[in-house]
Parts: C-alpha cells; structure tokens; sequence
C-alpha cells in the first residue's frame, strides 16, 4: 500500500472518531450506556490513529534508509592532480538503470563533455551496489579550477530500485569551494605519487651503470 493512501486512511479514521465525538458533547445530553461506549471507542480509534501515524513515520523512515541512493560528487583527494565526477551510491540496496541529467554540460578545460556511457544527451549507469562508487576523469584540478566560468552544476539523477521502482532526486555539484583551497589535508596522496617514480629513476641509474662499464 503507498505511503499516500495509508495516510489518507488515518486521517479519515481519526477525523470520523473526532466527528463523532463533537456530535455527542454537542448535543448535551444525558448520556446513555451506548452513548458512553460510543465516545469510548471514538477515543480509543483517535488514540490509534496517532500510533499509527507515528508507526508509520517510523515506517517510512526505514524505507528510505533501505532504497537506493546514488548521488553525484567532485573528488579532489582519490587521485593525485585530478579532479573527478564520483556518483556513490550511499543507501542501503542496488541502485539500476542511474540517468544523470545535468542541465548544464559538464566541460573539462579543452571543451570535451563529461559523461558516463556513450549516450550522446544523458550519463547512464547500468547498475551501482550499496556503498560502491563509480568516477570519471574530469581534468586536472589545476586546469579546471582556472577555467574561467563558475562550476556551479545542478541536475537531476534517475535510478530503479529492484522492483523497477523509478526515483528521482535533484542534485548540486559545486566545485567553487576549491578554488584558492589546499585539496589535500595530508601529504600522504603526494608522497605516494613520488613514490611511484622510483622504479622508474632505479631502472635509469641501472642503465647508465651498464654504459658506464662498457
């Protein structure tokens, strides 16, 4: 049963008990046996009535946590030097069919338009599992953060749920907050990616070692 017909259900059960009960104090008079069980149970039904609506909330506050929730983020801190587009998906069960639809193309530094899949007009995402991610190169933080125009994004992302349930949801993508900021609290993301050049160096200085003993 959705959410809008249960609600609607309560509401006519406890405004009928409420009826009732201003008829009988309206009429002021002696009340009866009947009377007095009558106005009994039209208590005992508002009483009810704002368990269940409390039930409820509690209810739906379940379903959410346990649907879906993909939303879409930059990413400064993943990758050395790079800014990203990461849609994670932060609820509790599969997101399906996920269509990010930016009413504003996302553009890197050289023009090119950011986009999962090869749709030409949307991003699609075939399928997300709870707590995973995807990402997608954008540009270099440098070079994007330089381009001349406000990255400000807004959008709206579209997914199913396992029952092909569809979703909908408005989303925000800001990346003027990185502007003239530090992108890494540590130095640690850096240091491995110096890191990673010493094999490199190692495989030089093994090279000019060789030519040096010819």
């Amino acid at each position: 049963m959705s959410r809008i017909i249960t609600r609607f259900l309560i509401i006519v059960a406890t405004m009928t008990a409420v009826c009732v009960v201003v008829v009988l104090l309206y009429t002021k008079q002696n009340f009866s046996e009947a009377a007095w069980a009558i106005l009994a149970a039209a208590l005992a039904v508002i009483t009810s009535a704002i368990s269940a609506w409390n039930a409820q909330r509690v209810v739906e506050l379940e379903e959410d946590r346990l649907r879906p929730y993909p939303y879409p983020c930059f990413d400064t801190t993943s990758r050395y030097g790079l800014m990203l587009l990461r849609v994670r998906n932060s609820g509790q069960s599969t997101a399906y069919k996920i269509k990010l639809k930016m009413n504003e193309p996302l553009l890197d530094s050289k023009g090119n338009e950011i986009k999962f899949g090869d749709s030409e007009e949307i991003s699609i995402i075939p399928v997300l599992f709870p707590g995973h991610s995807i990402s997608k190169t954008v540009d270099g933080h440098v070079d994007f953060c330089n381009m001349q125009k406000s990255h400000k994004y807004t959008g709206k992302i579209e997914f199913q749920d396992a029952q092909g349930k569809v979703y909908r949801h408005e989303f925000i993508l800001d990346a003027e907050m990185y502007k003239n900021t530090p992108l890494y609290s540590e130095e640690q993301l850096k240091t491995a990616f110096e890191l990673q050049k010493i094999p490199g160096e190692l495989v030089k200085i093994n090279q000019n070692l060789g030519k040096m003993k010819l």
